[in-house]
């Protein structure tokens, strides 16, 4: 029953419910049964058929694949380093799927200690109001009661009726040392090698999170 136009609410952040501080990440992926998750609008422009609105703390990290994403995503702050983000979430990875979806991975900037709350990652979504009913231009006939019934119907393109869009996040926390936030990220994070380095050394960085002694002696 979602419409073309219409907004569903939904608000997603993490909480600390536990005793030990810890660091978090989220997945995020979109998937229309089968429809495609791009198209263009009148205007000749390629849109996403599900439009995100993104909490106020969100922003792309500016130096990993993440970031010729963000106009097209709508996200519109940006950083260049965990340090500059300030209770944050931070948009590190973009994959592609074969239908267009993306697979979105985003590292809160902070530690959250325990009873604490990150900020809203996300708050609503939308469907495009761009799209348009399958059946366009029907040609009716009347039958012998003189019931008008429909003969012939010119296809939209669009097919949205019997979609089902699904939004799946994953949320991982870990606790807030180097070798925990090291191996869970470095597992889950499904972006280039090169970023994935980056990232969680910059985070572990800027959270002053330091190499064991054993490690450092090494």
């Amino acid at each position: 029953d979602w419409l073309p136009g219409e907004t569903v609410e939904k608000v997603v952040s993490v909480k600390n419910s536990g005793n030990v501080d810890m660091a978090v990440m989220t997945k995020i992926t979109q998937k229309w049964d089968g429809e495609r998750m791009i198209f263009e609008d009148p205007e000749g422009n390629e849109v996403y058929a599900a439009e995100v609105h993104w909490g106020e703390n969100v922003a792309v990290y500016e130096v990993s694949e993440a970031w010729p994403k963000r106009e097209e995503l709508g996200i519109t702050k940006s950083v260049g380093s965990f340090d500059a983000a300030d209770d944050m979430w931070v948009l590190t990875g973009v994959q592609e799927q074969e239908d267009d979806s993306l697979d979105l991975y985003f590292v809160y900037s902070d530690i959250v200690e325990e009873g604490e709350e990150t900020p809203a990652l996300l708050t609503s979504v939308t469907m495009s109001p761009f799209i348009q009913s399958d059946a366009t231009d029907k040609v009716y006939e009347a039958d012998e009661n003189g019931e008008l019934k429909v003969v012939d119907a010119v296809s939209s393109g669009f097919h949205y009726e019997d979609a089902q869009y699904t939004m799946t996040i994953n949320a991982k926390t870990v606790q807030a040392t180097f070798d925990a936030v090291k191996e869970v990220f470095g597992s889950v994070l499904e972006i280039a090698e090169n970023d994935k380095a980056w990232v969680i050394d910059d985070f572990l960085r800027a959270n002053s999170i330091d190499k064991p002694a054993a490690l450092e002696a090494e």
